[in-house]
């Protein structure tokens, strides 16, 4: 018997072992967002789950928790990684833009859609 409790336990560090690498090989493709692919159980196991957790002023929250500034930019950071990794580059439409203070670089094209009470038609206005 204590053999075989010897031999689970490899196999649960293995398992720890291999989440965490997955995990950190995942979160080296992005800069502002992290998953959480797994969670630990009380009992020791492992539950799967993908989380988003976007980073506020250097502290991680849930995506749900984040406000509205931290979850446009978090999703920046997805486009942004998943455009470095096809190799593409994609037109980008910010909607509610002027609740967000500092949008993340990208090379990708953004176009700001912004509320404002003094227009009535739509306006466009290009920058360089």
């Amino acid at each position: 018997i204590t053999d075989l409790e010897g031999q689970g336990f490899l196999i649960e560090q293995f398992t720890v072992t291999k989440v965490n690498l997955l995990e950190d090989r995942i979160n080296s493709h992005f800069k502002h967002v992290k998953f959480k692919m797994f969670e630990q159980q009380i009992n020791g196991g492992i539950a799967e789950t993908c989380e988003a957790m976007v980073n506020t002023n250097g502290s991680y929250v849930p995506f749900a928790e984040a406000n509205h500034a931290g979850k446009v930019n978090a999703g920046l950071d997805v486009i942004n990684a998943l455009s470095n990794f096809y190799g593409v580059t994609v037109p980008l439409f910010v909607d509610f833009r002027e609740s967000v203070t500092k949008l993340i670089d990208t090379n990708n094209q953004v176009i700001n859609l912004y509320k404002s009470a003094e227009d009535k038609k739509l306006r466009v206005e290009l920058e360089d």
